[in-house]
């Protein structure tokens, strides 16, 4: 879910310290911790993505919001939302 944070650009939490920025392969997730490296892959197909955990998402709905970069590396960024699983590395 890429698009929550498109056009932000560079969103920094003042308490932790750790920045959303959309050109590096980091995400927010409800589910991890801060720091915590996982492999997000598009299923039905063979593209994975690391990234670092770096925000908290709030959404009910979503399990995780990818940076546009991160994004891009699985699908189309105009499809906004895909089908991924998520595991810890």
């Amino acid at each position: 879910d890429y698009d929550l944070k498109m056009g932000l650009g560079h969103v920094c939490n003042r308490i932790a310290k750790d920045c959303y920025t959309e050109s590096h392969r980091v995400a927010a997730s409800r589910d991890f911790k801060r720091n915590t490296l996982v492999v997000v892959c598009r299923v039905n197909t063979d593209k994975c993505v690391e990234v670092v955990i770096t925000d908290w998402i709030e959404h009910p709905d979503r399990d995780i919001d990818l940076s546009s970069f991160a994004f891009a590396q699985l699908a189309d960024l105009g499809l906004g939302l895909i089908d991924v699983t998520i595991s810890e590395k």
